[in-house]
């Protein structure tokens, strides 16, 4: 215990300085009796890695133990493994999302046989098709790499987990089962796609030059706990997440250590014991990570009572609309310039967002662009690179690399010394030792910039047909709930000396522009009867404070009915310490 107690103390010393290596820490965390350290992730997830009865759930799967849901400890003989993939990395992917696809009983994915006395019955046909897609991507990406390596002879054999891939989808398309035995037989099919993928993920995946301090790993890898300095070593050199569990008196005096965090623990996995009732069709689950408020000094002030919206709002599931798309943003979410990664990605994705701000705000300007997946948005801040590889990583990248387009990639290899936002010149050498102030500027600027927009998307869709004549009409009523004369680009205004708008101090001013919102979405399906009322330019400061949070409840609960995730809310303009 005095040895713990005496190197936690130290631990605040030793930052360090140059590359850190496979036994120094991006993050450590003390759990039981052990120091879990990882060189190359900012996270620790949970590890279940002691004896546990292995079982299979109601879901196919095995819970918290199952090397397809959550990081164990490394095995040679699977060394694949750490590269199967995360789920929470391809939710939002069309075709992969299916390796993780949960039949339920419902006509939809389940049908009953007719005419038998047993209740037996076959997954729906379109369903089986989707599987069968997957199944044949993944055989055209396994022939293209037998092409590439006609001579391999090691230890993974794709082809014969593929074939068992194949057996099992016959099984479900010309067969019937009992519900509890067609949730295993899919199940097992998904666990044969993820082991394929991790194969040829681990195989062909071509590593990436190492930059900075820091040698990341490919963050959508599951990775590998162990307790083998050596295997720590070579998952680190080839980039798959790792996690060293260490005995106290183990630790060497001078490993550095760049912050200590608390273990993640797993939020949506099943741990239910079998059960052969009934279970509904799940509708959107919401990501809890998405409302947390973010821990950042450089997160610009909240308004009040649209925080306090976000905090009451119904997140029952059952709510959002069945054909709420994926979650995606018109321009990259605050969050990745704070959250998760190694400090230096998050300097690459400043310094990327900087460099290609003014060309993506003309694009949303000058066409109808659709909003962006949080993976596209990530692929593209972390760098596009010129030549992309053949891998499911590459076809990701290619994906990126195709939406935003040849302009914008051209800039992030074509660096500026110094970038304008605003009315404000930054010097793109001194992203390192930027000021929170300036930091918080360039997020408040991204709060505005995706509330604009999502504020637009949602008008469209709730706007009574009846309400007015023209796009251009209702149009109007967003851009004039914004300061300013440039409309919903702000690309040469001086950044805003003080809160305007919506967070004006100023009584009156604040009251007009609550009732311009009032008046927009008095115009949407649903709008509150007792809000039908306009405000009048005399109205009190309780009165427009009352009435300015039954709006923001209105709006944010719509929100979350129709896309299934938060909006990105105003904020208010971020101010120096001594303006206080």
């Amino acid at each position: 215990m005095t040895l713990m107690r005496e190197y936690e103390l130290s631990l605040q010393n030793r930052p360090g300085d140059g590359r850190y290596g496979a036994f120094d820490a991006c993050v450590l965390t003390k759990y039981n009796d052990h120091w879990i350290t990882s060189p190359n992730v900012d996270y620790v997830p949970q590890p279940f890695i002691e004896g546990a009865r292995v079982e299979l759930l109601c879901d196919g799967r095995m819970g918290h133990i199952d090397c397809f849901q959550w990081p164990q400890l490394h095995a040679e003989r699977y060394i694949w493994s750490a590269c199967i993939p995360r789920k929470l990395a391809y939710l939002d992917d069309s075709m992969w999302k299916w390796m993780w696809w949960d039949v339920t009983q419902s006509a939809e994915d389940f049908v009953l046989e007719r005419g038998s006395a047993f209740k037996v019955g076959r997954i729906h046909a379109d369903k089986w098709k989707l599987l069968e897609t997957l199944y044949n991507r993944l055989d055209g990406c396994m022939q293209d790499w037998m092409w590439r390596c006609p001579h391999y002879n090691g230890p993974l054999k794709v082809d014969a987990w593929l074939r068992s891939c194949r057996q099992c989808l016959l099984h479900l398309k010309q067969l019937p089962f009992t519900f509890r035995d067609t949730v295993i037989l899919v199940t097992f099919c998904q666990h044969l796609c993820l082991d394929v993928f991790g194969m040829l993920e681990y195989l062909e995946t071509v590593l990436p030059p190492a930059t900075g301090s820091f040698i990341d790993a490919i963050d959508h890898w599951m990775g590998a706990f162990t307790t083998d300095p050596g295997i720590c070593q070579h998952l680190f050199e080839v980039r798959i997440p790792v996690w060293l569990i260490w005995k106290p008196n183990n630790v060497p005096e001078d490993m550095r250590v760049l912050k200590e965090v608390e273990v993640t623990c797993p939020d949506d996995i099943v741990t239910d014991p079998e059960n052969v009732e009934p279970r509904a069709k799940p509708s959107v689950t919401p990501n809890a990570e998405l409302w947390e408020d973010l821990d950042d000094p450089a997160i610009p002030p909240a308004m009040s009572m649209w925080h306090a919206a976000l905090k009451d709002v119904n997140k029952d599931a059952k709510r959002v609309h069945p054909d709420a798309p994926k979650i995606a943003y018109f321009f990259p979410h605050p969050a990745l310039f704070v959250r998760g990664e190694s400090s230096d990605r998050r300097q690459r994705y400043l310094r990327n967002w900087l460099v290609s701000r003014v060309g993506w705000i003309t694009r949303l300007s000058a066409s109808d662009s659709s909003p962006v997946t949080p993976r596209s948005w990530r692929d593209f801040l972390n760098t596009i690179p010129e030549q992309i590889s053949s891998t499911f990583s590459g076809d990701q990248l290619r994906e990126a690399a195709n939406l935003f387009g040849p302009e914008l990639i051209r800039v992030q290899h074509d660096i500026p010394s110094q970038v304008q936002l605003w009315d404000i010149s930054i010097s793109l050498a001194d992203l390192a030792s930027m000021d929170r102030l300036m930091k918080s500027k360039i997020l408040w600027d991204l709060y505005e910039h995706n509330f604009q927009f999502e504020l637009v998307t949602l008008s469209c869709a709730l706007m009574l047909s009846s309400s007015l004549n023209e796009e251009s009409e209702w149009l109007d009523l967003v851009h004039q709930i914004f300061p300013g004369d440039s409309e919903l680009t702000m690309c040469a205004e001086p950044f805003p000396g003080e809160n305007r708008g919506l967070g004006s101090s100023d009584l009156q001013s604040k009251c007009e522009y609550v009732e311009r919102l009032r008046s927009l979405l008095a115009l949407w399906s649903g709008f509150p009867p007792d809000l039908v009322e306009p405000l009048p330019p005399s109205a009190s400061l309780a009165r427009v404070w009352a009435v300015e949070r039954k709006l923001a409840a209105f709006y944010v609960q719509c929100f979350f009915d129709n896309f299934g995730r938060p909006p990105i809310l105003p904020c208010f303009i971020p101010i120096s310490s001594h303006d206080c």
